[in-house]
């Protein structure tokens, strides 16, 4: 009875309890339980007892084979009389069971148990095939492999469980997987090969990175880097480049992605001085920008890599290393990268140099700087890496920079002065203010706030008392300039004490972010989340409205106070409800609508819920599920940036 009882943990207690009672049980015992395992089921209620049963027995006999195999190595398995009944059962659940258990059994298969075995390999039920394949593997019979190889091409990857179980089985055959990963074998055995090698976890894998068909290569990659499969890296890092027609080097062919960044990401975990060569020749030769910014973003972490995985984001730490190898194969080709007309590339490239120290750039980059057709950020980005090389050229690059036609090189240019002569730069900086545009009143705002100078502190006070004159866009950096200077303080607070309203105190934060950095924020900020809740096209989740076309009907105003003040209007659909009714009870939910006097109301799981009104004593309307304190859990910047994406969503 306790079998077939409704719960499962009563059915497991009883079915062990019954495996170790069967070396107790008398001859009429035993042949019950047996008949009850043998006769076919009529009810739910005998087919769980009639499973538990059979596994019960299944048990015994595995331990008694174990004990077998201890004491003579090897242990011979026949088809035991209950055994040879359930492998051909009627019901496909009993036989897969049969073979299910036949798998844990270790030992040797005798002719008569491999028959049944090739037989359960070609069972009609998908099920017992799964089964059988795993445990045909595990036999030791000779003959395993001919039908495995056989199942794997009548499947031809169609059921992908199937298809998990024939690698699986595959695994455990090393004659078989030295004979399936043959090129001259079908896709679909090569394929199983392939995912068998990973499960064992060994350079075979490498094997296929040679194979004719090239999703295989990519999947031979994807095993390589992602399981990750170490030993195979090296032979993975070396498809960066390979001999075309002409029988030069040239880089992958980098049209598949996929293929293409992990094999840039062995490179960089490979390091030394052939991973920092492919790295830079990759990013100088190959055709693929953002693939080319990729790396150029590894050389740029070379010496300090990320804790994280570039592809999986694993916890994948790699010792830190010098900037040697990285500095020196860049210094090759600077010249022909700050050639380039691309401004990712070209800030990237700067990021780079910088990174590593390669002072032999610094010629490059001055000469970059004072081109003026040259991208404006992409020279901004070459007069900061020159900053950090800190070489004679950078007193020439300050003069150029400070005299040149762009407003965002002149702050900059004028910032950095300013470590050196503070009051000459904040001059230079506040003659510049009256004519600079909201952008660049940001750049000088900012660099204003890092001069120490009490002409720069005087002036922020003056301009933070009549901020409502300047524009929304640089309000921000004018605030947090005015915090790191005691002058300006004064004026702070009483613009802090005028601003104490959650959407007053934030206001700063309306305009002028960065889409593309709130579009980061947004996706993959580890507090806020904002991905888990709220969908982007078919991206996320639907705790939230879905704000793929939110800013269509939504301005920057109602979407800054959605995240300051969760509170204040919660979107339709998603408001919670408490309602306590006249009877006492108490329902709760999603109002979803109200029409007619009648609530419906909805729950996660379980269908809609229509509420008369007239039963409603009390109704209660329950908060936000978002964080009530997001807002301080980023800062203003990010906030800023945050608002800038999502009124983006049109």
């Amino acid at each position: 009875k306790l079998l077939a009882h409704g719960d499962q943990r009563v059915r497991l207690g009883a079915q062990w309890e019954l495996t170790a009672k069967i070396p107790t049980l008398s001859e009429r015992e035993v042949s019950l339980t047996e008949n009850m395992v043998l006769t076919p089921s009529k009810s739910a209620k005998e087919a769980l007892a009639r499973i538990h049963g059979f596994r019960a027995i299944a048990n015994f006999l595995r331990v008694r084979i174990q004990g077998e195999a201890r004491q003579s190595e090897i242990a011979k398995i026949s088809p035991t009389p209950l055994l040879a009944s359930i492998v051909t059962d009627k019901d496909p659940v009993m036989r897969a069971l049969a073979f299910e258990s036949l798998g844990q059994m270790l030992g040797k298969w005798d002719k008569e148990m491999e028959s049944i075995g090739f037989k359960g390999i070609a069972d009609e039920s998908p099920r017992v095939r799964f089964y059988a394949a795993i445990a045909l593997a595990r036999s030791g019979s000779r003959f395993a492999k001919e039908s495995l190889f056989a199942a794997i091409l009548q499947n031809n990857g169609t059921d992908i469980y199937l298809q998990h179980a024939y690698v699986v089985a595959l695994s455990q055959l090393r004659s078989g997987l030295v004979e399936a990963s043959q090129p001259t074998q079908p896709k679909s055995l090569r394929l199983a090969a392939l995912l068998a090698n990973r499960r064992n976890g060994g350079d075979g894998v490498s094997y296929f990175l040679a194979d004719p068909d090239p999703s295989l290569v990519r999947e031979a990659a994807i095993a390589i880097n992602d399981a990750p499969i170490s030993a195979a890296l090296p032979a993975l890092a070396k498809l960066a480049f390979s001999r075309d027609a002409g029988g030069q080097f040239a880089p992958m062919d980098a049209s598949d992605v996929p293929l293409a960044v992990r094999v840039l990401n062995a490179n960089f975990r490979v390091g030394g001085t052939d991973g920092a060569n492919r790295l830079a020749l990759f990013a100088a030769r190959a055709k693929h920008e953002s693939l080319r910014g990729v790396a150029l973003k590894m050389l740029a972490e070379w010496a300090k890599p990320p804790q994280r995985d570039y592809i999986t984001g694993t916890f994948r730490p790699l010792p830190a290393r010098g900037v040697e190898e990285a500095a020196f194969q860049l210094d090759l080709v600077a010249a022909q990268l700050l050639g380039e007309k691309s401004e990712k590339l070209l800030i990237a490239t700067c990021d780079a140099l910088a990174a590593n120290d390669v002072k032999k750039s610094a010629p490059h980059l001055l000469a970059f700087l004072k081109t003026e057709r040259a991208p404006a950020k992409a020279r901004l980005a070459a007069l900061n890496a020159l900053a950090k090389l800190a070489t004679p050229e950078l007193e020439t690059a300050l003069v150029a920079a400070g005299n040149d036609k762009n407003p965002s090189l002149k702050t900059a240019a004028s910032k950095l002065m300013g470590k050196r002569t503070p009051d000459l730069a904040a001059t230079q900086l506040i003659a510049g203010w009256a004519s600079a545009n909201a952008e660049e009143k940001q750049d000088i705002a900012t660099a204003l706030g890092e001069t120490k100078s009490a002409k720069a502190g005087e002036f922020l006070a003056r301009t933070i008392a009549a901020i409502a004159k300047e524009p929304g866009e640089a309000q921000l950096e004018i605030v947090e300039a005015a915090a790191k200077h005691d002058a300006a303080k004064s004026a702070l607070a009483d613009y802090e004490k005028a601003n104490a309203e959650p959407m007053a105190k934030f206001r700063v934060a309306l305009t002028g972010g960065d889409k593309d950095k709130g579009e980061v924020l947004f996706k993959e900020h580890p507090v806020a989340a904002c991905l888990r809740c709220h969908k982007i096209g078919t991206s996320g989740g639907d705790a939230g409205p879905d704000l793929t076309d939110f800013a269509k009907t939504h301005d920057r105003a109602y979407i800054l106070e959605s995240i300051v003040n969760v509170n204040a209007k919660i979107a339709p659909n998603f408001q919670m409800v408490i309602l306590t009714m006249r009877d006492g009870s108490v329902k709760a939910g999603t109002l979803k609508s109200e029409e007619a006097g009648v609530l419906t109301i909805a729950n996660p799981g379980m269908p809609p819920e229509q509420v008369k009104a007239a039963d409603i004593a009390k109704r209660d309307n329950a908060p936000s599920g978002m964080l009530p304190n997001l807002a301080d859990l980023l800062t203003k910047r990010e906030l800023r940036d945050i608002v800038e994406y999502v009124s983006t969503l049109k």
